[in-house]
């Protein structure tokens, strides 16, 4: 698999022309936006006569208000947010992504928000469910399913669909390994 080209991203995705470096931005390469005061501001004031405005950035401002200035990288198959701390470290703080793995899409749910570094790593498909999480992770599903075990989750960490991708994914698949590792037990089926 290789990156897209500007114009083959902009030719598939016609409604996201918004970005001066398309490549850069969907691949994880530099930040879509950077969520700081003055972006608080201005998306503030452009939803004071706009419900619908102030509706679609509200997730957004509580995130802020709840984790400070960030970077939030918008990458083809999800979000990856960073913030930089006082010692200019960048840090994942939430993220989704959707990894593709022997043919099969799995999806990875990480939020440090409130310090508990939750994590989800799932696989939906029409017959059956596989999934692992810590035990802060987000949600399980109300069926019983199958785990997902250890050794598919070390090939998506390693899938070479994320090969194209750049720092952010690749600072998110770290993050997301290293809170793996710490503790592999499956809360998955507990509901």
């Amino acid at each position: 698999m290789s990156r897209l080209t500007a114009n083959e991203l902009l030719e598939r995705y016609p409604s996201f022309n918004y970005y001066s470096d398309p490549v850069a931005v969907w691949y994880g390469d530099i930040p879509a936006e950077y969520h700081n005061i003055k972006w608080y501001s201005d998306t503030k004031r452009m939803s004071e006569t706009n419900d619908t405005i102030a509706r679609i950035f509200m997730i957004n401002w509580y995130l802020y208000n709840i984790i400070g200035e960030h970077k939030l990288y918008k990458v083809l198959t999800g979000n990856v947010g960073i913030r930089t701390d006082e010692n200019g470290v960048d840090e994942v703080i939430y993220g989704d992504l959707i990894v593709k793995y022997n043919g099969l899409s799995y999806n990875i749910y990480y939020d440090n928000s409130y310090c508990n570094n939750s994590l989800m790593i799932y696989h939906n498909g029409s017959n059956v469910c596989a999934g692992w999480r810590n035990e802060h992770g987000l949600h399980s599903p109300t069926r019983r399913v199958k785990e997902l075990d250890d050794d598919t989750i070390q090939k998506i960490f390693t899938s070479k669909f994320l090969d194209d991708y750049g720092y952010s994914v690749h600072k998110f698949i770290e993050r997301v390994k290293s809170v793996y590792e710490s503790n592999k037990e499956n809360y998955w089926l507990e509901v």
